[in-house]
Protein backbone atom coordinates (compact mmCIF):
# COMPACT_ATOMS: atom_id res chain seq x y z
CA UNK A 1 0.00 0.00 0.00
CA UNK A 2 1.35 3.43 -0.96
CA UNK A 3 -0.35 6.35 0.78
CA UNK A 4 0.44 9.84 -0.49
CA UNK A 5 -0.57 13.33 0.46
CA UNK A 6 -0.71 16.24 -1.96
CA UNK A 7 -0.86 19.80 -0.64
CA UNK A 8 -1.64 23.25 -2.05
CA UNK A 9 -0.18 25.99 0.13
CA UNK A 10 -0.87 29.60 -0.84
CA UNK A 11 2.15 31.86 -0.41
CA UNK A 12 0.68 35.37 -0.15
CA UNK A 13 0.35 35.31 3.64
CA UNK A 14 3.51 33.51 4.67
CA UNK A 15 5.50 35.35 7.35
CA UNK A 16 8.05 37.91 6.12
CA UNK A 17 11.37 36.30 5.24
CA UNK A 18 9.94 32.79 4.78
CA UNK A 19 11.88 30.81 2.19
CA UNK A 20 10.80 27.80 0.18
CA UNK A 21 13.44 25.86 2.10
CA UNK A 22 11.78 26.94 5.38
CA UNK A 23 8.43 25.59 4.21
CA UNK A 24 9.92 22.33 2.93
CA UNK A 25 11.94 21.85 6.13
CA UNK A 26 8.84 22.50 8.21
CA UNK A 27 6.87 19.89 6.25
CA UNK A 28 9.73 17.38 6.56
CA UNK A 29 9.96 17.98 10.31
CA UNK A 30 6.19 17.98 10.97
CA UNK A 31 5.51 14.80 9.03
CA UNK A 32 8.92 13.15 9.49
CA UNK A 33 9.18 12.61 5.73
CA UNK A 34 11.09 13.95 2.79
CA UNK A 35 8.84 15.53 0.12
CA UNK A 36 8.92 13.52 -3.10
CA UNK A 37 8.13 16.38 -5.46
CA UNK A 38 7.05 20.00 -5.38
CA UNK A 39 6.43 22.94 -7.65
CA UNK A 40 5.43 26.55 -7.33
CA UNK A 41 2.72 27.79 -9.63
CA UNK A 42 -0.39 29.98 -9.63
CA UNK A 43 -3.57 29.07 -7.76
CA UNK A 44 -6.74 30.94 -6.81
CA UNK A 45 -7.88 32.16 -3.40
CA UNK A 46 -11.12 34.09 -3.03
CA UNK A 47 -11.11 34.85 -6.76
CA UNK A 48 -7.56 36.24 -6.76
CA UNK A 49 -4.42 34.73 -8.30
CA UNK A 50 -2.00 33.52 -5.65
CA UNK A 51 1.46 31.95 -5.94
CA UNK A 52 1.01 28.42 -4.64
CA UNK A 53 3.32 25.67 -3.47
CA UNK A 54 2.22 22.20 -4.62
CA UNK A 55 3.84 19.37 -2.63
CA UNK A 56 3.65 15.56 -2.67
CA UNK A 57 5.03 13.08 -0.17
CA UNK A 58 4.55 9.52 1.05
CA UNK A 59 2.64 9.40 4.33
CA UNK A 60 2.15 5.62 4.81
CA UNK A 61 2.74 5.46 8.56
CA UNK A 62 0.72 8.56 9.49
CA UNK A 63 -2.96 8.18 10.54
CA UNK A 64 -5.39 10.49 8.70
CA UNK A 65 -6.45 12.23 11.94
CA UNK A 66 -2.80 13.04 12.69
CA UNK A 67 -2.36 14.45 9.19
CA UNK A 68 -5.25 16.85 9.71
CA UNK A 69 -3.87 17.97 13.10
CA UNK A 70 -0.43 18.58 11.61
CA UNK A 71 -1.88 20.55 8.68
CA UNK A 72 -3.87 22.73 11.09
CA UNK A 73 -0.62 23.46 12.95
CA UNK A 74 1.04 24.30 9.61
CA UNK A 75 -1.77 26.80 8.94
CA UNK A 76 -0.82 28.57 12.15
CA UNK A 77 2.91 28.46 11.42
CA UNK A 78 2.54 29.71 7.82
CA UNK A 79 -0.25 32.21 8.55
CA UNK A 80 -2.73 30.40 6.28
CA UNK A 81 -6.52 30.42 6.57
CA UNK A 82 -6.44 26.88 5.17
CA UNK A 83 -4.30 24.33 3.35
CA UNK A 84 -5.92 22.17 0.68
CA UNK A 85 -4.99 18.51 0.74
CA UNK A 86 -5.67 15.26 -1.05
CA UNK A 87 -4.90 11.75 0.23
CA UNK A 88 -4.55 8.76 -2.06
CA UNK A 89 -3.74 5.09 -1.71
CA UNK A 90 -2.25 3.33 -4.73
CA UNK A 91 -3.14 6.36 -6.90
CA UNK A 92 -6.83 6.32 -5.87
CA UNK A 93 -7.98 9.53 -4.15
CA UNK A 94 -9.97 8.77 -1.02
CA UNK A 95 -10.04 12.10 0.82
CA UNK A 96 -9.87 15.73 -0.30
CA UNK A 97 -10.38 18.67 1.99
CA UNK A 98 -9.25 21.83 3.68
CA UNK A 99 -7.32 21.94 6.92
CA UNK A 100 -8.30 25.18 8.64
CA UNK A 101 -6.39 27.54 10.89
CA UNK A 102 -7.98 27.20 14.35
CA UNK A 103 -8.95 30.90 14.32
CA UNK A 104 -10.44 30.92 10.80
CA UNK A 105 -14.04 30.53 11.91
CA UNK A 106 -15.81 33.34 10.06
CA UNK A 107 -15.31 32.33 6.43
CA UNK A 108 -14.94 28.57 6.19
CA UNK A 109 -16.16 27.05 2.97
CA UNK A 110 -16.24 23.63 1.38
CA UNK A 111 -13.35 22.14 -0.57
CA UNK A 112 -13.76 22.64 -4.33
CA UNK A 113 -11.74 20.09 -6.36
CA UNK A 114 -11.85 22.39 -9.41
CA UNK A 115 -9.30 24.66 -7.67
CA UNK A 116 -7.00 21.91 -6.39
CA UNK A 117 -3.69 21.89 -8.27
CA UNK A 118 -1.98 18.59 -8.98
CA UNK A 119 1.68 18.33 -9.92
CA UNK A 120 0.58 17.20 -13.38
CA UNK A 121 -1.30 20.53 -13.71
CA UNK A 122 1.91 22.53 -13.25
CA UNK A 123 3.43 21.54 -16.58
CA UNK A 124 2.44 24.91 -18.07
CA UNK A 125 5.65 26.67 -17.10
CA UNK A 126 6.37 25.54 -13.55
CA UNK A 127 9.51 23.66 -12.66
CA UNK A 128 8.73 20.43 -10.83
CA UNK A 129 11.40 19.58 -8.29
CA UNK A 130 12.02 16.14 -6.88
CA UNK A 131 14.07 15.08 -3.89
CA UNK A 132 17.01 14.75 -6.30
CA UNK A 133 16.89 18.24 -7.85
CA UNK A 134 15.72 20.58 -5.07
CA UNK A 135 17.37 23.97 -5.56
CA UNK A 136 19.52 25.67 -2.97
CA UNK A 137 17.80 27.72 -0.28
CA UNK A 138 16.72 31.16 -1.37
CA UNK A 139 14.27 33.80 -0.23
CA UNK A 140 10.79 33.31 -1.59
CA UNK A 141 10.09 36.26 -3.85
CA UNK A 142 6.61 36.66 -5.31
CA UNK A 143 7.90 39.14 -7.92
CA UNK A 144 10.09 36.41 -9.42
CA UNK A 145 7.12 34.06 -9.55
CA UNK A 146 4.95 36.74 -11.13
CA UNK A 147 7.56 37.34 -13.82
CA UNK A 148 7.97 33.59 -14.38
CA UNK A 149 4.30 32.90 -14.98
CA UNK A 150 3.22 36.00 -16.91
Amino acid sequence: MQKYIYLNIGLNNTPEGTTMRDIMDSLAYSFDVKPLAWAHTWGQYEGQDEPTLVVAFNCDPIPDSTILTKLEAMCTELNQDSIAYELSINNEVYVQGLAWHPRATDKRYLFNPDYFIKLSDTEKGAQIYTSENVPAAGKYNSDKLIAKFN
